[in-house]
């Protein structure tokens, strides 16, 4: 929880004013809805960066949704578990996938 609010504090410049809390396949959609080339602002933050990178529409996208990282993601895991070690590591995977797939783009 501690790490999930630790990468959201860090990308909280971009967080978008509207967006789901608890569900993390709805953030990356809603991410990518909101920083397709269609969107102005985006569109504008693209030609500043004049080329820099090809990826950067990615990167955008990438730190959006971890500016959506929340403790409200895992609640609902936690709330009917209380598991520890590699079975609750299993039972976070679908919310934890999703972020290490972000952060591979990052990287990239």
């Amino acid at each position: 929880v501690s790490l999930l609010e630790a990468v959201a504090r860090y990308f909280e410049i971009i967080l978008p004013q509207q967006f789901t809390e608890d569900d993390i396949e709805v953030i990356c959609t809603e991410a990518d809805s909101l920083c397709c080339s269609n969107n102005k602002a985006i569109r504008d933050v693209l030609s500043l960066l004049d080329g820099a990178t090809v990826n950067a529409e990615k990167y955008l996208c990438a730190m959006t949704v971890l500016a959506c990282l929340s403790v409200k993601l895992v609640n609902p895991i936690f709330a009917r578990s209380d598991a520890i070690g590699t079975v609750m590591r299993k039972k976070i995977k679908p919310v934890t996938d999703p972020v290490f797939e972000q952060l591979k783009i990052l990287r990239s």
